[in-house]
């Protein structure tokens, strides 16, 4: 699967939900705690995705499920082409155990996470820990030459977010972490 995405450190999630809900029309997916572990590998990104997902139904309760992403992404800032795979795991603690010692542990990253959908919009509304807020914009494309039309809806709604450009950041939430342990 692709997508083109774009990740900003961002200084007023409220102002970015309100946004998303008035100006972009996003309806509400639900509020997810999730942690990424991510993995020693050659190519690409590899993590296994611990989700709660605290659904915005009343008395929907909690789902928790674990599943792999494995992906390739140039770090560049502005929207950029990712190409990714899902993969749903039952069992995660023993997923975790098992590459872990595998392959070894990267990095761990724990946000919560706000998500709204419109259409093939994804809105992600992040708090970090460690790191701070970020907002993160996935647009899907219907088909490989709709990937230019993503771009410029991304570039749109960077505009609309008020999103300045020294605030996009170009690298995953994992190589923030690995700095941040650097510094």
């Amino acid at each position: 699967m692709i997508n083109v995405e774009i990740k900003a450190r961002c200084l007023d999630l409220r102002r970015a939900e309100r946004i998303a809900r008035r100006e972009v029309q996003a309806e509400p997916f639900g509020r997810l705690r999730q942690v990424d572990t991510y993995f020693r590998v050659l190519s690409g990104r590899l993590k296994l995705r611990h989700i709660r997902h605290y659904q915005t139904h009343p008395g929907s309760g909690v789902k928790e499920s674990y599943e792999f992403i494995s992906y390739h992404r140039r770090d560049e800032a502005g929207p950029r082409g990712s190409v990714y795979q899902i993969l749903p795991v039952r069992d995660g603690p023993a997923a975790l155990q098992f590459f872990g010692a595998a392959l070894g542990v990267k990095a761990r990253v724990q946000k919560i996470r706000k998500v709204y959908l419109q259409d093939n919009l994804r809105i992600h509304l992040d708090r970090v820990q460690g790191l701070g807020a970020f907002l993160e914009l996935e647009l899907a494309p219907r088909s490989r030459s709709d990937m230019e039309n993503c771009r410029q809806r991304v570039e749109e709604l960077l505009g609309l977010f008020g999103i300045p450009r020294k605030d996009l950041v170009p690298i995953s939430y994992s190589d923030l972490v690995l700095r941040g342990r650097r510094s």
